[in-house]
């Protein structure tokens, strides 16, 4: 006999196809998004999400990310969702290090500053034709680790860079207890 129907369901990667009651911020995200979605954003977005414990904040990004991918699929657009759990990877570098490895993509990861190695990862978006939505998770980790280093690279994604951004960002941060 078995205690649960669908075990799957109790994982932390489960996300469900849908969110009830979260229709509102689903919608929201999309239209944040959208340019994207769309490949023809002219601004890096960035959105951030707050919440206490256990309200559904990561889950809500990543049934976004699907649906985004999804709608981008239809409309042409290579659009990589990339995923950090910023409990886990607490810097920088290795921050940076998941996502190049999440795109599977073969840049050298020693040797070269956080700043240089964010530009690789930019350069090979546009040598792919990427486009990117970034959820990092648990950001209070990496800024209690880090400092502001990691929130300065990607909130001035579009400044130095006179191309069409390639990037935007979901930070999900939780609520102080």
């Amino acid at each position: 006999m078995r205690i649960f129907k669908d075990e799957e369901k109790l994982s932390p990667e489960y996300v469900p196809q849908e969110l009830p009651h979260r229709e509102n911020e689903l919608n929201m995200l999309k239209t944040y998004f959208s340019s994207i979605i769309l490949g023809s954003p002219s601004i890096s977005t960035r959105v951030i999400i707050t919440g206490s414990v256990g309200t559904g904040k990561s889950v809500l990004a990543k049934l976004f990310c699907q649906k985004a991918v999804s709608e981008a699929v239809r409309k042409g657009v290579e659009l990589k969702p990339l995923y950090v759990n910023c409990r886990i990877s607490k810097t920088t570098f290795s921050l940076l290090r998941k996502l190049i490895e999440q795109l599977k993509a073969r840049l050298p990861e020693r040797g070269l500053s956080n700043e240089e190695l964010f530009h690789k990862f930019l350069d090979y978006l546009e040598y792919k034709g990427f486009y990117s939505i970034i959820v990092l998770d648990e950001v209070e980790v990496l800024l209690r680790e880090e400092g502001s280093e990691p929130f300065y690279l990607f909130s001035r994604v579009g400044e130095e860079r006179l191309k069409t951004p390639r990037i935007s960002t979901i930070f999900i941060f939780r609520n102080p207890e």
